[in-house]
């Protein structure tokens, strides 16, 4: 019964620590597609700067 319970908890962990990299996959991705389009907004307008 404790050995189930050990080997639940560890899967349960597993999945965890894969939805956290996903959702910091996720979260990486959105802020590279942002500089990308920030600096393709800085390359269209030229001498403007755009921070956001």
């Amino acid at each position: 019964m404790v050995k189930i319970a050990l080997t639940y908890y560890e899967d349960k962990s597993k999945t965890t620590t894969i939805q956290y990299l996903v959702i910091i996959f996720i979260i990486s991705g959105i802020f590279l597609l942002i500089t990308i389009y920030d600096f393709k907004l800085n390359v269209k307008f030229g001498d403007y700067d755009i921070f956001f």
